[in-house]
This record gives structure tokens, sequence and C-alpha cells, in this order.
């Protein structure tokens, strides 16, 4: 056997009312029996087993069993053999199931997605037992189909390592959906080819580099919808294009769009530069919400214009646009703070997001009624991180995915990060959050006494930090190499540049009309 290099690990106390088997995986598996035996890798000759079809994520256990256990895996005679298996076991698409005994372990998903999944559960079990593994079986499956994270790439600059990183982290966590929110009132977070956008903004992705987030994210099991405003939080776009401006934001900064035929071009032209690299089936976000009507001079007949017929007349625009392009896309949109009427011939075809990032259980419960129903469409979920949740938080999150639950037409949950690159210190909405979104029936709540949840939280924290200390993807250190300065709202908050916005985008929230020869 090769030397073995085993990871300290910060100790996990089972202590209270949270003391449950194997409490430290996340997220926590729906069915799980443990048995009193267990298995030490460090002793045994290890090999992995897959068919071809499989052999990527074999390859993905190899090289992590290696990295995060010290274990290395030969390819002649094993006494510890490691199978991996797709196949129909009547799951949730995504789940898995995973059986250890003496001599092998066998990890059969569902899909490739499941087995992927399944391969990250043994991977914690391994790096928390530093290599002792219990026999056990587990049936896991998701709760919900879609489990995304939002970055907020129109306030806060992300660079590529951190998205990577981010993507990364995700996997670990099973977490299946990145929503990039490319730009907003503050910042263009994206440079286009043939468009001025983005070219004011030195810290902005091209789109070569968006394209590359997609394949990259595709690896690790996971979906990339971009967001690209088209109404409201426009600022960034009204900085080139002034003749779009109609009005301000709904708090009276930034920039609504105009609703005209200038608008429309423009947006045309910005689905043409996205839409041709996404995958063949993406979801597209286009926002909508916060915003103010105004109609642009010499529009013609205005009274037959209003939201809901903007909302058809986006979404045949983005229909032509993936059509030119072969690519079949579904419609995201957020659901404003009164909900979003849909024309009716979209209602079950448009995604609408009601959101709530505080720990509001009646406003949750509300929506949640509002927006379910066998005669309702599709929705998800926004909860995770609001504007003013500087350290993170997931306690909108867990009331949002156990209210949800019975319900039928509810797609699944969007953690969100709002205005700022602050990824390192929001992780615990992804690690808190991730548990909600695939099994939250067996999330852990407050106690009665914890009336400001300082215990519920202190546990969770402590098992990210042990988390942090075994995985290297989400070791604290490395996200702030690969974050950098950190930003808020635009402006910078560290680094030698701090207090200074990171674009002139920046300083026209509140006259996002006047150009530089204005100035």
């Amino acid at each position: 056997m090769a030397n073995r290099t085993v990871k300290p690990c910060f100790p996990l106390a089972q202590v209270g009312g949270y003391i449950r088997p194997l409490a430290f995986l996340t997220p926590y598996p729906q069915q799980l029996r443990v048995s009193k035996a267990a298995v030490d890798l460090s002793s045994r000759r290890v090999a992995v087993r897959a068919s071809g079809a499989m052999q990527n994520i074999a390859d993905i256990l190899t090289a992590d069993l290696r990295e995060i256990c010290g274990v290395s895996v030969v390819n002649a005679q094993a006494d510890f053999v490691i199978k991996l298996d797709v196949a129909d076991q009547h799951l949730k698409r995504e789940g898995y199931t995973l059986t250890i005994a003496e001599s092998w372990a066998k990890i059969t998903g569902q899909d490739a997605d499941g087995l992927f999944y399944g391969v990250q559960t043994f991977l914690q079990l391994a790096a928390f037992g530093k290599c002792v593994i219990p026999a056990l079986k587990i049936s896991d499956w998701p709760s919900y189909n879609i489990r995304a994270v939002m970055l907020d790439m129109g306030r806060a600059n992300y660079s590529m390592p951190l998205i990577r990183r981010s993507i990364r982290i995700m996997s670990r966590l099973k977490l299946n959906t990145l929503h990039l929110h490319l730009y907003d009132d503050h910042l263009m977070g994206l440079r286009f080819r043939h468009l001025p956008l983005g070219s004011e903004n030195p810290g902005a992705i091209t789109i070569n580099d968006l394209a590359e987030i997609i394949r990259y994210a595709r690896q690790y099991h996971i979906s990339v919808c971009p967001e690209l405003e088209s109404w409201g939080h426009a600022g960034s776009l009204i900085y080139h294009y002034p003749e779009c401006y109609g009005d301000t934001g709904m708090y009276n900064e930034g920039a609504s769009l105009g609703i005209g035929a200038a608008t429309f071009d423009l947006l045309e032209k910005i689905y043409d530069e996205v839409i041709p690299v996404l995958e063949t089936k993406s979801m597209v976000h286009l926002g909508l919400d916060e915003a103010r009507w105004k109609v642009l001079p010499g529009v013609k007949n205005p009274e037959s214009m209003n939201p809901t017929w903007l909302v058809g007349k986006l979404y045949d625009l983005l229909m032509k646009v993936g059509r030119r392009h072969g690519k079949e896309l579904t419609m995201r949109i957020w659901a404003d703070h009164g909900g979003r009427a849909l024309p009716p011939r979209l209602e079950k075809k448009v995604i609408v997001e009601p959101w709530q990032y505080f720990e509001n259980p009646a406003d949750i419960k509300k929506k949640i009624r509002r927006f379910s129903g066998a005669d309702k469409g599709p929705f998800i979920m926004g909860g995770g991180a609001g504007s003013m949740h500087f350290n993170g938080t997931f306690d909108a999150t867990r009331l949002w995915c156990d209210a949800g639950r019975k319900s039928t037409n509810c797609l699944g949950i969007n953690i969100c990060l709002w205005e700022s690159n602050r990824f390192d210190n929001c992780l615990i909405s992804l690690f808190g959050g991730s548990s909600c979104a695939w099994s939250p029936r067996r999330v852990e709540k407050p106690m009665a006494f914890d009336l400001v949840h300082d215990y519920h939280n202190g546990v969770l924290f402590t098992r990210m930090i042990s988390w942090q200390s075994l995985f290297k993807d989400a070791d604290p250190d490395a996200l702030l190499s690969d974050r950098g300065p950190a930003i808020f709202k635009g402006y910078y908050i560290s680094g030698p540049e701090i207090g200074r916005p990171v674009a002139p985008t920046v300083l026209r929230l509140h006259n996002p009309v006047i150009t530089d020869g204005e100035k």
C-alpha cells in the first residue's frame, strides 16, 4: 500500500438534541442503516471498477481517494473493490444506493448524476472517518430537482478561479444548477464580443469564459442558467445605450429599460451573443422584477402594452433566438414583490420565482400557497442570503424547502448570494442550505430553548469548518486567494482600491443616462 497521509479533522462533537448516526454527512441521506462493523481502507488494496461509460466518475473517485484520504487505488489484485454502476432502482432522478460490506462497496446510481452523488457520499465517509468506513446501506435521492446557487456578478466581480471553485464546492454538496446574475445597475459582469457592454469593467468575464464555465460545470454535473436582465436593474446597459432608458428602478436608483423597438433590438443582440454558448437544453433567466413601466417616445399604440404583454413579447424573442442557434430554452423570471402575471398561453411554460431571504415563516407559507396547485405553472423558491446577510444564512432556505415539500409544481430552490463576492463569508448558505434542498425532512431544526438559533447555527458552522479542513475545494485560504479584493454593491471593500468603484457604471446609479461627454 502507498504511504498513507491522513489529514487532521476538526473535532465533531455530537451533543444535545442533534445526536444521530454519521451526523457529519451533508446533505444528510434520506435513508441510512449503519452496522457496528467497519473497514479500514488504509490497510486494504483498494480497486475501483466501473463500466466504460462511467469511467470518468471512477477517475474522479480514484483521484479524490488519493488526494483527500491518502488511499492509492490499485489496478491489480485487490482485497476491497468499489463497484460503480447505473441501474433503474425505482428511485427519483439523481438518486443512488450505497452499500458497504467487509470486502466491497457498491454505489449504484439511478443515472449518471446519481452515481456521482453516491461517490460524494462515499468520499465524505472516508474523509471524516480517516479511511475507516462503517458497513452500511444508504438509499438516497433529492427532494427537489433544481438545487441552484446564484452568484451576483452585477454587483461584484467573480474571478474565473472563484467560479470554478464554487462549482466544485456545489458538486460536493449535491447542488446542480449555477445561476449567474450577469449584470445589474451597478456592474456589467460579462464582456461581449460585438457590443460595448462590459468593456468598462476590468473584472468582467468574456463570452469565451462563459462558454468555459458551462463546459467545466457539466463535468461536475451542474447546469448553468444565465440571467439577462430585460427590464429593470439595467443601469449597466443604459450606460452604453441611453436611448433605451425608460425610468428609474423601483427604489429610485438604477434604471428600467423603456418599452420599444430600441430596447427589443438591444435585447436581441444580447441574447444572440449569450445563447450560442449554452447547452442544447438550457434555462435562461430574464429578471423582470423591481422595474418601472415607461414606453419609449414614438411607440405606437402604447395602451395595448403592459407588463403581462411584455412577458409574452420577451418570451417570443427568446424562443426565436434559441431556435436560430438550435437551443431548446426554458424561460425563468422573478415573481416580483406582488407576483408577475403571465399571458395565459405561457402559464405552464414560464418558471416564476418568488423569494424571501429572511426568516419569515408566514410570508414564505403564503407564497407557497399562492404559487402551488395543479392548475398553476412551475415555480422555483428563492432563498439563500439577501443583501443584508453579510455572513450568509440558511434559515429562509430551510423554511422554503420544508414548506414546499407537498407542492407538486415546485421545481426546487435557488440559494441566492446577493450583492457581494464574499463567497467565503456566505459559504454557510450553501453548506446549510444543501441538506434543506436535498432532504428537508431530515434537516435538524432549532430547539425550543434556542430562541435566536445560536446553538443551531453553531452546530452547522462547526460541521462546515470540519468539512473545510478535509476538502481542499473549500479551503478558506484558497477561497480568499481566488476571490481577490472583496466587493460590495460595486465598490471595493478590501485591497488597494478600497472605497473606490469597480467601474464607472457604479457612479451612474442615480443618473443612469449621463454619458462621459456630458459629465
